[in-house]
């Protein structure tokens, strides 16, 4: 159970990717590092980084994906499994 100033401590930053949400919990950063610069200084969101790892690269310049029905295209069937996994084990997300 988080305290209150945990849950007042919670902020969002935008992923560049996708304009989806980076979680912030007071000064720790919540994030992938974007594979598509050769120095991974990019923060990105979980789903795009999951993306970029499965081979969905796409360049900066094309920032932000204008996908509007998933631009986590290779990501989200891996994410639903894990999510599926975990509520099989009685985690809650």
């Amino acid at each position: 159970m988080m305290g209150q100033n945990a849950s007042r401590d919670l902020a969002f930053k935008i992923c560049p990717r996708c304009t989806g949400p980076i979680e912030v919990r007071g000064d720790v950063v919540i994030a992938a590092a974007s594979r598509a610069t050769p120095e991974r200084d990019i923060e990105i969101c979980g789903l795009c980084g999951n993306d970029e790892a499965m081979g969905g690269l796409v360049a900066v310049a094309s920032w932000p994906i204008q996908d509007p029905e998933d631009p986590h295209e290779f990501a989200r069937p891996l994410q639903n499994q894990i999510n599926e996994f975990l509520m099989n084990r009685g985690v809650a997300l």
